[in-house]
């Protein structure tokens, strides 16, 4: 163990150091690590020939005494029932001493007082010059700790031993008395019990001002002594004046030691019926915890054990991997991501992973074989535990874990190697969370191949929600490596929960839910659920609602789906659109329903008559509208007789046979015009779909046709009548 005491040569033994560097720093006069750290590694860098090695291999120095755990240094010298009962005196001190609770904020710990005695002993003192309530009960600590230790001949008894001496003469032996009085007489009260007789003689039996002064002397006679003898003197002379320090005449009554049963008052284990044992149980146990764990205890029967593994894992200067280790797997502090920890601690992916993959405990560990685990046996017991099992739940509240239910399972999965290998667990992950499966009923590779399975199945394309069963995967999986017929089930339906989010019923039954859209039969659903014609700008935004991931479908591709439907046509030129099955619609233009109800008559027709049948269809229509349309019909359908009042209807019969529209046109004087192209052949004006029009008889007037050549095929009548029926669409 390294300290700053400690000496250059030790380090150039150990190779720490060079010789050269050795040499250098002893003709600075710098014999020890402390003298450096007192020079400054700045003003020893400024040091004439005093190159980059040598502060190399200082720094190398202060890393390894920065990075060496003194606890390691504490069990070389003390031995775990000398720790054991250290926890119980200082738990002692801090519940039962008037100033504990000032001694256990300067110190939160046994342990850290023992490891402050390793690293620096000075240190000791400086922190508590200014606390002398602190300091009483660091000097309780002290002697206790000293009268315990069995091999004197160390650097660590030596530490305690002056540290204690030096306490002695900062708080007096005067303080030493009082809370020892204090505890024997108020509390256990075994010195007064086991000497009562000679007390009652003397004192009497309750006289506590006389009897203090005499336990006062006493301790501070033992404690003389007890220094001559640590350090092999004979100094009979020495010893002869402690003695003649000591002239209560109740000692020669004193057939024991004080001093030890001072020791024994405050670190017994008999000391575990006040509901502290458990710090002799767990020494590991940390301050906030002493409470709850005793009151769980209490209460409950057994102990929490997963709260005192959680201690376990974070007591002690851990290294930088098990603190990475315990931060990812979110043990008593936050959980962290791996690009997260890669960015605090400045490390590659590789090393994340070698500090990730290192075992945190083994099975030689004492919280590992602790007895008190029994109760806890059943949960290795269980097929499998995730995220949502209730029994996480459970053990979470009941225990105030600060954690959440993948830093229980981490917990769970570290205590492995207290169990044989076909009773543990074995992690399968899961998205970013992973299931325990037990290792005695489940393989992994197996589990693997039916979530491979399952994501084939749901990568199908569906139009609609399908339904599937469990047992549908039996027939290429092996159920035995799955749990087998008692377990599979149950996990299925856990597996399908925690990874695919889909719910299974208790017959094994699941429904994957359509992933594929189908455009025909979302529109022709619409159409069902209005009940009645629809406008395909109205169509688009239902679809939208319907199928967010299509909102790149526009009015006209919709039109484009409902023009090839079988089942579905429009109403007439309205823009409007229903299923050809709707008996109550007519499909027809109002022109066409015209003609029918001319059609059926079979006779010439008033205005008002036709009128009155068509707006039944038609609603919205007037008389004017009606008659304009009559008038406007490409086909030249209908006539007016001006004798009867009434329409008529043409017969076609009395025209000429199809002619073609642009020989037809020609034979009229009509030329035609593509740009500045004259004339224009048929081909083109076909491939173009307009035309431009030239009167041969007037030959500056252009007119603009945008229609296509079909409708010109309409035309039947002469040029003039042409010209009346197209005079809207005129530039």
């Amino acid at each position: 163990m390294y300290n700053f005491n400690t000496s250059i040569h030790r380090l150039l033994h150990d190779k720490l150091i060079s010789s050269f560097t050795h040499h250098k720093l002893e003709a600075l006069s710098l014999f020890t690590v402390g003298d450096i750290k007192a020079m400054g590694m700045e003003k020893l860098s400024a040091m004439p020939r005093i190159g980059k090695k040598i502060v190399y291999d200082v720094k190398h120095v202060f890393a390894a005494i920065k990075s060496q755990d003194p606890l390691l240094e504490v069990k070389r010298y003390c031995s775990d029932e000398v720790i054991q009962k250290m926890d119980i005196c200082y738990a002692h001190l801090c519940e039962n001493v008037e100033d504990g609770k000032e001694f256990q904020a300067k110190f939160p710990s046994s342990l850290e007082i023992l490891k402050l005695i390793c690293i620096n002993e000075s240190n000791l003192m400086e922190m508590v010059n200014n606390y002398p309530q602190a300091a009483s009960c660091l000097y309780i600590y002290l002697v206790c700790l000293k009268s315990l230790i069995l091999d004197d001949r160390n650097d660590f008894y030596y530490s305690v031993k002056d540290s204690a001496m030096q306490y002695r003469y900062q708080v007096g032996s005067k303080v030493l008395g009082m809370i020892l009085y204090s505890h024997l007489s108020n509390k256990s009260r075994l010195l007064l019990e086991s000497h009562y007789s000679v007390m009652e003689k003397f004192f009497g039996a309750n006289d506590f001002i006389q009897l203090h002064p005499f336990i006062e002397d006493r301790l501070t006679y033992e404690l003389g002594l007890s220094e001559i003898y640590s350090t092999r003197s004979l100094d009979k002379e020495f010893c002869y004046d402690i003695e003649f320090k000591l002239n209560h005449p109740l000692n020669s009554y004193y057939s024991f030691s004080l001093l030890t049963h001072f020791v024994d008052a405050y670190t017994s284990l008999d000391f575990e019926h006040s509901g502290q044992c458990t710090i002799g149980l767990f020494p590991f146990m940390s301050d906030k915890s002493v409470s709850f764990v005793t009151d769980f205890h209490q209460v409950n029967g057994y102990y929490p054990m997963f709260t005192l593994f959680s201690d376990y894992l974070q007591f002690g200067m851990w290294n930088e991997g098990r603190k990475v280790s315990l931060e990812y797997r979110g043990i008593g502090r936050k959980r962290k991501t791996s690009q997260e920890l890669r960015e605090e601690y400045h490390i590659t992916p590789y090393i994340l992973k070698n500090y990730l993959s290192h075992p945190m405990v083994k099975s030689t560990d004492p919280i590992i074989l602790d007895k008190h685990w029994k109760c806890y046996d059943f949960l290795y017991e269980m097929p499998f535990i995730g995220f949502f099992s209730p029994i996480c739940r459970s053990i979470l509240e009941k225990e105030r874990l600060q954690t959440d239910a993948i830093g229980l399972m981490e917990l769970i999965f570290l205590r492995n190697p207290g169990y044989p290998s076909n009773k543990q667990f074995r992690k399968f992950e899961s998205k970013n969370r992973f299931i325990l499966v037990n290792a005695r009923l489940f393989d992994t590779d197996e589990i693997a191949k039916l979530v491979t399975k399952m994501k084939e199945l749901l990568a199908i394309n569906r139009f609609t929600d399908e339904h599937y069963q469990a047992s549908m995967f039996l027939k290429e999986l092996d159920v035995q490596k799955l749990g087998g017929k008692e377990h599979f089930l149950s996990f299925f339906t856990y597996l399908m929960l925690e990874t695919f989010g889909l719910e299974v019923d208790d017959e094994g039954g699941f429904v994957a839910e359509r992933n594929k859209v189908s455009v025909t039969s979302e529109l022709l659903e619409i159409l069902k659920e209005r009940g009645k014609p629809m406008r395909a700008e109205e169509m688009r935004d239902i679809f939208h609602r319907r199928c967010p991931a299509y909102r790149h479908l526009t009015v006209n591709t919709i039109r484009v789906y409902l023009n090839k439907m079988e089942g579905v046509k429009s109403v007439g030129l309205s823009g409007y659109y229903g299923l050809a099955s709707w008996e109550h619609i007519y499909w027809g233009t109002m022109v066409d329903k015209i003609y029918e109800v001319l059609s059926l008559a079979g006779k010439p027709l008033p205005l008002s008559d036709i009128y009155q049948q068509v707006k039944v269809f038609f609603p919205n229509s007037t008389k004017s509208s009606m008659e304009g349309s009559m008038r406007l019909d490409a086909r030249h359908r209908f006539k007016y007789d001006v004798e009867r009042h009434a329409y008529v209807l043409v017969d076609h019969a009395l025209y000429p046979p199809h002619i073609p529209a642009i020989k037809w046109l020609q034979e009229y004087g009509v030329s035609f015009c593509m740009g500045d192209k004259l004339p224009a052949t048929e081909l083109q004006v076909k491939r173009w779909g307009s035309m431009v029009l030239i009167l041969s008889t007037i030959t500056s007037v252009r007119i603009f046709i945008p229609c296509g050549i079909k409708k010109l095929l309409y035309l039947r009548q002469e040029l003039s009548v042409f010209f009346i029926l197209h005079a809207n669409l005129f530039t």
